[in-house]
């Protein structure tokens, strides 16, 4: 299949592009302040708590007290397209890292006046980047910025559009900017994240294809790419945080599952808002065997999200439950998969085919606890349900053979 064989490609494409959202600021101005430091990363520690309205709040005041820094506008811009991101529910360690995800168009259309506030504050980053360029040539912190621009670009694009030539075309600007940047300072250490990307992405090509590569110029190597990667984690001013994510999605691509651990459990310790990061450490669990560990770890978040904890609300209980109850009952904890998919049908935000799923999830639990006749009438309520990923069909066999697992 096609798509599978260039899913690699695309896959770290959007991870390349995902580099230098949180630029610095431009070095030839004073607009490199403590002051507007300070204000700034607490923008990005509510981006990473997942509170992308309060986020957008302080890069707009942010924008109103520095009207000609670039970085305002490309943090309110970036907030925009994460927050559509976490709707899609795009944020997702193995949804990011499936084979299709990046050629797959989302069911969730990006509502048009979201879009045109992503653009022009996009286009307005641009403008006043290019401004201090064009009075500093070469500055190093102007090229990165522009390069910034160009990067949030090309992930809009990949995540968003799933255009993989329009993510390409900005990404390989973004690539360019911060190269440039290297050769002007070399301890220009947040400019590695992309430039590390960008080596480990040429590196991981099939052989089929790097060979082309190699005659269109481009050369990579992915153990380069670990390098540069770390090289930003331990020394970036500004995408330390950054580069930690992506070295823990690449790790989980290499299957060097321990080290992505490692780094899961520290943004869980540093954001321990962001619901993500504690999911993160579980589907690494799971991926090392320790299902237990992982089984914890996932019903912890289903509880905080039930006790209404900060931003862990914001979970959308009903596919999880959906998603979770199953892995319970392959754990032969029947009772918690019988509570957490009987939670599903007791919501009001479950639609009727949530609730088909359910039915026939809670009618699996039943049979394999040997309580036939429940099962038997969660059978029953599916075959008046619409009928998703054959429910009905999976519903009519176990009511003639009961459900063995």
């Amino acid at each position: 299949m096609q798509a599978g064989r260039y899913r690699s490609i695309h896959l770290l494409c959007g991870l390349a592009l995902f580099g230098g959202l949180w630029a610095a600021e431009p070095e030839p101005t004073d607009l490199r302040s403590p002051e507007f430091t300070a204000r700034a990363k607490e923008g990005f520690t509510d981006l990473y708590d997942l509170d992308y309205e309060a986020a957008l709040k302080k890069f707009t005041q942010l924008a109103e007290q520095f009207p000609e820094h670039p970085g305002p506008p490309l943090y309110q811009a970036t907030t925009v397209w994460l927050h559509e991101l976490f709707l899609r529910q795009d944020l997702d360690l193995d949804r990011f890292i499936s084979p299709g995800y990046f050629t797959e168009k989302s069911k969730r259309e990006m509502p048009e006046e979201q879009r045109k506030f992503f653009m022009e504050k996009i286009e307005r980053a641009r403008s006043l980047g290019e401004a201090i360029l064009a009075k500093h040539p070469k500055d190093p912190t102007a090229l990165y910025f522009l390069g910034a621009v160009e990067g949030v670009l090309g992930s809009f694009y990949i995540t968003i559009d799933h255009s993989v030539k329009n993510a390409f075309s900005h990404g390989k600007k973004a690539y360019k900017y911060d190269a440039e940047v290297l050769e002007e300072d070399p301890k220009f250490y947040d400019a590695y994240m992309t430039v590390g990307t960008y080596e480990y992405i040429v590196g991981s090509l099939p052989w089929y294809i790097k060979w082309i590569a190699a005659i269109a110029g481009f050369h990579g190597s992915k153990e380069q790419g670990f390098k540069d990667l770390t090289l930003a984690s331990q020394h970036g001013e500004f995408v330390a945080d950054d580069s930690r994510v992506l070295e823990m999605v690449l790790f989980v691509r290499e299957k060097r599952y321990q080290d992505a651990l490692k780094i899961a459990q520290y943004l869980h310790k540093q954001f321990p808002e962001n619901f993500l990061f504690n999911l993160n450490r579980a589907q690494i669990e799971e991926k090392l065997g320790q299902r237990e560990e992982a089984l914890r770890i996932y019903l912890q978040v289903a509880h905080m999200a039930e006790e209404g904890v900060p931003n862990y609300q914001k979970l959308k209980k009903v596919p999880y439950f959906l998603q979770l109850g199953p892995k319970l009952r392959r754990a032969g904890d029947f009772e918690k998969a019988e509570n957490l998919l009987s939670k599903v049908l007791n919501d009001t935000a479950a639609t009727p085919s949530d609730r088909a799923l359910a039915h026939l999830e809670l009618g699996k639990t039943y049979d394999l606890s040997d309580q036939r006749g429940e099962a038997e009438e969660q059978y029953k309520k599916v075959l008046e349900l619409p009928n998703v990923d054959n429910t009905r069909k999976e519903a009519s066999q176990y009511l003639q053979q009961p459900f063995s697992g």
